[in-house]
């Protein structure tokens, strides 16, 4: 980015390289430290033209002192600011707490460094801008910013106030126009007190419906759970021992290979089973049917003492209760509303409970 100092001030007014005369002739001084300054803006220059201070010092915040300025003067020119977007934790980069979005203003009038006695103290900020009867106070940072007590003292007496980072900008007046009037996250509000109440109004009112809600929630379920013609499960906490898909997609299995094994065909007449092995080699692998372990795979010590055609049936065994526990997970709690005996969702606290009236 070029960095060249192309304002100066000549007699309290800020004046660009292209308004003064060559050299000392030019009668400006530095905006930050005072230092005369001599205009470069010769035709044969070959540099773009720019002011540098007489000493051939340099100033380390002429350019962001100029930039302060000039950023005052093209809002007090232009009267026109794209209010930024209103964050409930005034937090410009973080899209979640976004609550309002800005919108583009036009000024009656923009003051500059007016001083507003704020309690036993007096504020001067960068610059007022009003509407109608309304105020805000802008304030423009580069390396320093509002500290907290200043903070402190917009909030307690209410003033809404929106700070504008001018890092990264350059000494252009087109092109500070052209940022006021963007939507950016480099402007933020500091404080909005209509809208800060909106919000905290809103988010009352929704604690209140959602509180409503949850008791009405509440109520139902309470009732199916003392009406013994309803089930209330926990979706996806708790496994139905009869569940009608469960049964209807257990049930198309009668006709495979698979309900010829004794284990498989208890399943799929309606032993309960949670779906669920246990184990892991060498110590073998189990499930359990009405509380009773049944081993899929014996351990390896085991193993050695079973026949090949025993081997053939514990692996016809596992593909057999694989197939039954992709039928299972197809039907489990909280793929129920198409089902024609799901009653209803209820959600209490995160936590969410399918109701069915299909017989237990």
């Amino acid at each position: 980015m070029n960095r060249l100092l192309t304002y100066g001030v000549n007699r309290g007014e800020l004046k660009h390289i292209s308004e003064v005369a060559n050299g000392r002739a030019c009668n400006c001084v530095c905006s930050n430290c005072s230092e005369e300054l001599v205009a470069k803006n010769n035709i044969a220059n070959i540099k773009a033209h720019h002011f540098a201070h007489l000493s051939g010092a340099e100033c380390a915040g002429a350019y962001e002192t100029a930039l302060h300025l000039l950023a005052k003067a093209v809002l007090a020119k232009t009267k026109r600011l794209f209010i930024p977007d209103f964050h409930y934790d005034f937090n410009p980069n973080n899209e979640v707490s976004l609550y309002t979005r800005g919108s583009e203003v036009s000024f009656d009038s923009v003051v500059l460094e007016q001083r507003v006695k704020v309690g036993d103290s007096f504020l001067i900020p960068d610059a007022i801008g009003s509407l109608r009867s309304r105020t805000i106070y802008i304030e423009f940072a580069n390396s320093h910013f509002i500290d907290e007590l200043k903070r402190k003292k917009l909030i307690n007496k209410g003033i809404p106030c929106i700070e504008i980072d001018l890092s990264g900008q350059e000494l252009d007046e087109e092109k500070l126009e052209a940022f006021f009037n963007s939507s950016t996250s480099q402007k933020y509000w500091i404080f909005n007190p209509r809208l800060e109440k909106a919000y905290q109004l809103e988010m009352a009112e929704k604690a209140k419906q959602e509180e409503a809600v949850k008791r009405e929630e509440l109520r139902k379920l309470n009732f199916f759970k003392a009406n013994l013609g309803y089930k209330v499960l926990r979706v996806l906490g708790e496994v139905s021992t009869r569940c009608p898909k469960r049964v209807d997609a257990l049930g198309g299995l009668k006709e495979t290979i698979f309900y010829n094994r004794k284990e498989l065909r208890y399943i799929i007449d309606g032993v309960f089973w949670n779906g669920k092995m246990f184990g892991f080699p060498p110590n073998g692998r189990y499930i359990y049917l009405n509380n009773e372990k049944v081993w899929v795979f014996p351990p390896h010590g085991e193993s050695t003492e079973i026949t090949e055609e025993q081997k053939k049936y514990n692996s016809f065994l596992y593909k057999g209760l694989m197939i039954i526990k992709e039928a299972i997970d197809a039907a489990e709690v909280g793929k129920c509303l198409d089902c024609q005996y799901s009653v209803c969702r209820l959600g209490i606290e995160e936590v969410e409970y399918q109701v069915c009236e299909y017989p237990k």
